[in-house]
């Protein structure tokens, strides 16, 4: 944390910097400025605040600002910098979505310890009957390991008790849930075996034939 709050106050104190040499700047040569807009603002003011987060935790950019009546600010500093409208940096932003999106394939882009990860699929259906379905965050194929499937669940405390419950008893549910196809079209697509088998038996054969429950 103190290496954190080192980067986050040096790159305060640049920010400090840039803002009053850019108070200097417009003193020595005040000009108004123009909007994108095109219309002209000609008051001046300093010290407009604004609160940027970042990696390293939130600083403060100070600026000036060009104003007109009816107007919206105009401060050239945020250009300058490539300011965000919103509090959150670029780079704050972006590594929100990475991490979003990695957190999910982790597994997949590292390995981990069910062996290699040949390959993923995301929300697969699979049929509980009477219209039920269970549909597993993801399901990852193992060539390389005991298992040849997983079934995976992400939840970053973001999923209601209910829902949570409802989820863990379609799990059960489809343990012991025989596909019953009326057509061939079905049977192909569906995967189903023999009567009286869980469709997780023939829709994933090997774990059918190495596990007494689906692997989740």
């Amino acid at each position: 944390m103190r290496g954190r709050e080192v980067m986050r106050q040096l790159f305060q104190d640049h920010l400090d910097l840039r803002a009053l040499r850019e108070e200097d700047a417009v003193r020595a040569r005040p000009a108004p400025r123009l909007g994108s807009d095109q219309l002209s603002r000609s008051r001046l003011e300093f010290g407009h605040q604004r609160e940027l987060s970042t990696l390293f935790g939130t600083v403060t950019v100070r600026r000036c600002a060009w104003r007109a009546p009816g107007q919206s600010n105009v401060h050239p500093a945020d250009a300058a910098l490539s300011l965000p409208r919103r509090q959150h940096s670029h780079g704050l932003a972006r590594l929100a979505v990475i991490e979003s999106v990695r957190g999910s394939f982790d597994a997949t882009e590292f390995g981990t310890a069910l062996g290699e990860v040949g390959d993923w699929e995301v929300e697969v259906a699979h049929p509980l009957g009477a219209g039920g379905v269970l549909v597993p965050d993801a399901v990852l194929h193992l060539p390389f390991s005991n298992l040849s499937h997983v079934f995976v669940e992400l939840d970053r405390a973001t999923m209601s008790l209910g829902k949570l419950i409802n989820k863990v008893a379609a799990y059960d549910r489809y343990r012991y849930y025989a596909h019953r196809p009326t057509t061939p079209r079905a049977v192909r697509s569906a995967g189903a075996g023999p009567a009286g088998l869980p469709h997780w038996f023939t829709r994933y054969p090997r774990a059918g034939a190495e596990m007494s429950s689906h692997p989740c």
